[in-house]
């Protein structure tokens, strides 16, 4: 039990050092290791704080996002200013390059960084830093850095200044301004007043505008007895150099050295790169066979769904159902009703005439009348305007009783004016005859005198009339049909069905009655 809090005591302490480094490193801004002739030291630099670590180590994010900056210390560089002509900036890399074994003998293998200082009309001054390759080469395992920055360009104050420091017997003074580092000068001897006055009157026009000499305490013996205009002030040391706190707000782009992907482990990336190149692959293989499966099986269903509507169309094409239903539909639709024919034969025919035979054809008829005055019924059914064309076929044919047998070829005229004739006749009759009760769906029959009626029947084609032997009429409609005794004057009779189903009757002849179903 001991032991399981013990591991649990570890493992918590653990997670909690791990966080607190991690949100140390998210605070911090730049890594920093300086360098100097003895050695390196390792800062965490932030905004407002500077603190010393033990070595160089980053997480991953800051070794390939962050800042990690190798500082070259003054005593490992050197300082040059020269002249060169105006040119940009890549021509002049490419001259101090060329220049840079005659410029810094003393290196064997310079690595440098230049700065233009001024530009004139005819030349520019050019500051001009070096120092040993290898220097940076031996702590890059050790420090992931992707920036390299000589100590001398990290020099800035609000005023024009002097700082002066000392280490291992050398005394370095350097001018900075609020532009940056503006001169230096080592001295490996105790600095004397004049020594002072050569260096301020070295700077140049900057020279009226130094303000304040800085001297650290290391090396506070300089200055004493000095009879100088700019005042003297010593500085608190500190346990790191005081360029690091310059460093947070320095634009270090001019002074990268790697790019970014220099902190990755390159055989690692390169065995994940190919470790996911094979998964991809390997996907990629198996999601080709899914697509070829998946294609297979659509054409499948095409070639099925192509196979039904081919048979579909092939029975449609084979059915002529529907064609006969429309061609049928539009032969009705032109064709004139034979009841319409009959009732159109019976309003122009004259009272007394009878048909003894008629053949429908659409709007010809082929019929057979049995007239007293042939040329009286000829003129009737001509004028009428019901009848479009009458002609007479054959002779006439006289009985024993002077009564004629004519045929006749008559054309009924089109259905427009066919069911204007018939509307208006139905109108002049309608005015002619009193009022006659009729019930719901019934039909008052007029009953005729005794003389004897002929019956009609037809299938669309009249083929003949036959005379009744019975005095008494017979009409059968499809309804119910209630009866109605007539006074002595016949009457015409009139269905409510759009259809004319009687004609006019006189008391002195036969007349005809019709039946309103297929018979007529």
């Amino acid at each position: 039990m001991k032991s399981a809090d013990k591991i649990f005591d570890s493992i918590k302490t653990y997670v909690k050092k791990t966080f607190r480094r991690n949100d140390y490193d998210k605070k911090a801004a730049v890594t920093a290791c300086y360098i100097y002739e003895k050695g390196f030291d390792y800062f965490k630099i932030g905004k407002d704080k500077v603190d010393r670590v033990l070595n160089g180590r980053v997480s991953f994010v800051n070794k390939v996002f962050g800042k990690n900056v190798l500082i070259i210390g003054k005593e490992l560089s050197f300082y040059l200013r020269s002249k060169y002509p105006p040119t940009g900036d890549k021509n002049l890399m490419g001259m101090i390059s060329n220049e840079l074994d005659e410029l810094f003998p003393m290196i064997t293998s310079p690595a440098f960084y230049f700065h233009v200082f001024e530009k004139h009309e005819n030349y520019v001054l050019v500051d001009i830093w070096a120092w040993e390759s290898r220097i940076a080469s031996q702590i890059a395992d050790q420090f992931p850095y992707n920036y390299t920055v000589p100590e001398d360009v990290l020099f800035k104050s609000a005023d024009y200044e002097i700082s002066v420091l000392q280490n291992h017997g050398k005394t370095f003074l350097i001018a900075h301004g609020p532009e940056g580092f503006i001169g230096t000068r080592v001295f490996i001897r105790d600095v004397s007043q004049k020594d002072m006055e050569t260096f301020i009157r070295g700077l140049g026009a900057v020279r009226e505008k130094i303000k304040l000499i800085r001297v650290s305490k290391a090396a506070s013996d300089i200055g004493k007895g000095f009879s100088l205009t700019i005042p003297i002030v010593e500085t608190e040391p500190k346990d790191y150099p005081l360029v690091l706190d310059n460093i947070a707000a320095f634009n270090l782009g001019p002074f990268l050295s790697k790019p970014w992907y220099s902190g990755l482990d390159i055989d690692f990336v390169m065995r994940v790169s190919a470790y996911s190149f094979v998964c991809y692959m390997i996907s990629t293989y198996i999601s080709l066979n899914r697509l070829d499966n998946t294609a297979l099986e659509l054409q499948s269903k095409i070639s099925e769904t192509n196979k039904k509507v081919m048979l579909l169309a092939e029975v449609q094409s084979k059915d002529i159902t529907s064609k006969v239903l429309t061609a049928l539909a539009a032969k009705v639709k032109e064709t004139t009703p034979p009841l319409e024919v009959l009732d159109a034969l019976a309003v122009a025919s004259p009272q007394g005439d009878r048909y003894q035979q008629i053949q429908i054809t659409n709007r010809n008829v082929s019929a057979m009348m049995l007239t007293l005055d042939p040329a009286t019924a000829i003129k009737s059914l001509s004028t009428n305007p019901a009848v479009e064309f009458v002609q007479l076929v054959g002779e006439p044919q006289k009985d024993a009783k002077n009564t004629y047998k004519i045929n006749l070829s008559i054309t009924i005229s089109d259905k427009d004016k066919l069911e204007q004739a018939l509307m208006i006749q139905k109108n002049i009759v309608t005015a002619s005859l009193p009022s006659i009760k009729v019930g719901d769906n019934s039909v008052n029959t007029l009953k005729a005198p005794s003389t004897p009626q002929p019956a009609i029947k037809t299938d669309n084609n009249i083929n003949s009339l036959k005379v009744s032997a019975t005095p008494q009429p017979s009409i059968k409609p499809d309804s119910d049909i209630k009866s109605l005794n007539a006074p002595s004057t016949p009457q015409p009779e009139i269905n409510s069905d759009n259809k004319v189903n009687n004609s006019l009757k006189t008391p002195s002849s036969p007349q005809a009655q019709f039946k309103s179903g297929k018979e007529f």
